[in-house]
């Protein structure tokens, strides 16, 4: 067989499959919808177990195992991911220190969830055409967290974003209080030596002293960070394992 014919019956193939997504994902709002009106968890571990095992035994040629069970659970992931967006139109927020990893994490969070993602800090240099460095060297603090403010409000009032806060965030209760309304906070607590022996401080101006600052910084944030989020987040696992940690919390 040519490989034009190969590649038609590819296509054919995947009308099927996209046709058999579609029909999938209804019945997966179906099942959110019972959940929601039934006061049922998102997430059933045991069920998600038994799916795998009872869809990896259809396979007939082993040797695809592999690639059979990172699609399955690709697959429940994915209606996972849209029954959480059918339940809920909370924002997932992430606060903590300067080098704590939100917008790594906050960013696989966004993709695996099929949401959007938003780095506030980077919103506020588009907003200023300015580095934050620039901005506080020209316009001062005061200036720079009147403009987190305005752009933390703006995104605060949609939803479907995971949103990104730079680490001065919980400074402003008004902040707190815009970004709580529409979403679960997640305090990523990492460890402060660790932030301190890997972090750049070249583009951050509230460390122009040196990383010792880092530890002041952190004793007088720490309490706020506490008192605003929802989930406190420790774990010391690579930035996937982070997220996932994080997802496990919405279910």
């Amino acid at each position: 067989m040519d490989i034009k014919k190969l590649r038609d019956k590819i296509d054919d193939i995947d009308r099927e499959i996209i046709s058999l997504f579609e029909e999938r994902m209804k019945i997966s709002k179906g099942i959110s919808d019972y959940k929601k009106q039934n006061n049922l968890p998102l997430f059933d571990k045991s069920r998600e177990e038994q799916v795998l095992q009872s869809r990896m035994s259809l396979l007939k040629d082993k040797s695809l195992a592999p690639y059979a069970k990172r699609f399955v659970v690709e697959m429940m992931d994915l209606s996972k991911a849209y029954q959480y967006r059918a339940n809920t139109d909370e924002n997932i927020v992430l606060i903590g220190m300067m080098g704590s990893g939100k917008t790594e994490k906050g960013k696989i969070v966004a993709e695996k969830l099929c949401l959007d993602f938003v780095d506030i800090d980077e919103e506020i240099q588009k907003r200023e055409g300015m580095s934050i460095n620039d901005i506080f060297a020209k316009h001062g603090e005061e200036y720079f967290r009147s403009v987190e403010s305005a752009v933390i409000e703006k995104y605060a009032e949609e939803t479907g974003y995971v949103i990104s806060t730079g680490g001065g965030v919980v400074l402003s209760q008004k902040n707190m209080q815009n970004l709580k309304e529409k979403g679960k906070v997640f305090f990523l607590n990492r460890n402060i030596d660790d932030i301190v022996s890997t972090i750049d401080t070249k583009n951050r101006p509230l460390l122009a002293g040196g990383t010792q600052k880092l530890y002041e910084i952190y004793k007088e944030r720490l309490p706020l960070y506490l008192k605003w989020c929802d989930f406190e987040m420790t774990t010391q696992g690579s930035i996937e394992q982070c997220a996932a940690e994080i997802i496990s919390k919405l279910y």
